[in-house]
């Protein structure tokens, strides 16, 4: 469990600086707004990855699982609100 958790957390910063270069690549006139952005890209991806490891038995049925699609949103949501309470006010 423990190496899961590293693994995923590796797995999570290395999206982060891949969009961060990406989007940071592009010279934005508005930080802040890169920011947000970077925060939704990667929140996106991250949950996304990690809600198909989390159904990986339905196979092609979990695009139209409901319970699929109700984890990927709580997890979105949950993620996004944690990181940007996280990179506003520390």
């Amino acid at each position: 469990m423990i190496v899961f958790s590293l693994a995923s957390l590796i797995i999570s910063f290395l999206i982060y600086f891949g969009v961060s270069f990406i989007v940071l690549s592009l010279q934005p006139a508005n930080i802040f707004y890169a920011q947000i952005l970077i925060l939704l890209v990667g929140t996106a991806i991250t949950s996304l990855i990690f809600t198909m490891r989390q159904f990986r038995y339905l196979g092609r049925e979990r695009w139209h699982s409901r319970a699929f699609h109700n984890t990927l949103m709580r997890t979105f949501v949950i993620n996004f609100i944690i990181l940007f309470v996280i990179t506003r006010f520390i």
